[in-house]
């Protein structure tokens, strides 16, 4: 009998016989504008960023590199400092409105980009002790409520802010 009145409901409650929302149907699909490569990260601007607490590594972003598309991507360029010495740089991508992450390049040691083969979008993991940072960026960054930041400077107060909100984290 519960499966007859939610069945029911359904119809009301703006969903569709398909299964999609009515606003869903209405909706253009979404395309990825076109992805520029940025100058490689500048040591001398890297703004560091909280990571999470039980990474010993720090991650840091250039001010400089961040992007935030009309298509409602935020790009930007990561350098990670591991606890043992190596330094990986990435050019990311944040999709706020499906908490994504895409990796578009690797920094290679001459100063050029390598573009990624097979660059796809992906869950950030929200809640996960792996790649945490990506959390972070999405949550008190980039994607604030869930929201794409209105501009960079915005994004920049964040980002100085993250070790703030380091202390809110699941």
């Amino acid at each position: 009998m519960a499966c007859i009145v939610f069945a029911a409901g359904l119809p009301s409650s703006g969903v569709s016989a398909g299964g999609f929302l009515k606003d869903d149907l209405d909706r253009e699909p979404w395309e990825e504008g076109e992805t520029k490569l940025p100058p490689p990260p500048d040591a001398s601007r890297l703004i560091e960023f909280f990571g999470g607490q039980i990474s010993p590594n720090h991650f840091f972003i250039d001010p400089e590199t961040i992007d935030i598309g009309a298509d409602g991507v935020v790009r930007y360029a990561q350098v990670v400092r591991t606890s043992g010495g190596a330094t990986n740089v990435t050019f990311e991508g944040q999709r706020c409105e499906t908490s994504e992450v895409r990796l578009y390049a690797i920094g290679a040691a001459d100063g050029t980009w390598k573009p990624v083969r097979d660059s796809r979008w992906r869950p950030v993991n929200i809640g996960s002790t792996k790649n945490r940072h990506e959390m972070v960026l999405a949550r008190d960054v980039f994607c604030p409520d869930q929201s794409i930041v209105r501009d960079k400077a915005e994004a920049i107060r964040n980002l100085k802010g993250s070790f703030k909100a380091k202390d809110s984290m699941p």
